[in-house]
């Protein structure tokens, strides 16, 4: 790497003035890691760059590769977590949670107001596949909101029974 390629790599990664880079890059040899440590410590950096020394060498379809397969680890992980609806403690269905995402996104007006709908039906929704830790807090969650939205129908329920003996 050349000079000029040096100054434009702790331009462009460090966020700094041309002038800046030079001097830098002179006062340490034009040592280029020596340099990025040297801005950082005169506080002179705008962004955080990486010069460990070693290039950033993968193709664009090394890395379109590699996206891909971030990828079919994410959805490998999403179908293995379940949502499970009950109601009055019997087993209604279970869908994985990412065909309920997918759906979600796609139809979210009909699928959002049918789960709301649901849990003032007395429907409780559970998350079963993470970790222990996630399922359990995120099982209290969805518990309260049944808990809460049952109440809300029972109180509505008293309501309109005392509208109706009035009459």
């Amino acid at each position: 790497m050349d000079r000029y390629e040096k100054i434009e790599q702790l331009v462009l990664k460090l966020g700094v003035s041309y002038e800046d880079a030079k001097n830098a890059l002179n006062a340490c040899d034009w040592d280029i890691v020596k340099a990025a440590g040297y801005l950082k410590a005169a506080g002179k950096t705008a962004a955080e760059g990486d010069f460990s020394g070693e290039e950033n060498t993968k193709s664009k379809s090394e890395k379109f590769d590699s996206a891909l397969e971030n990828a079919g680890t994410l959805l490998e992980r999403g179908s293995k977590i379940m949502f499970e609806v009950q109601r009055n403690g019997k087993h209604v269905f279970t869908v994985p949670l990412l065909a309920l995402v997918i759906c979600a996104l796609f139809m979210f007006w009909v699928v959002v107001p049918l789960l709301i709908c649901g849990l003032f039906f007395g429907f409780r929704y559970s998350v079963h596949g993470a970790s222990d830790k996630a399922d359990s807090k995120i099982n209290d969650v969805l518990g309260q909101a049944s808990d809460a939205a049952g109440k809300a129908a029972e109180s509505a329920k008293e309501k309109w029974g005392q509208k109706e003996d009035i009459e």
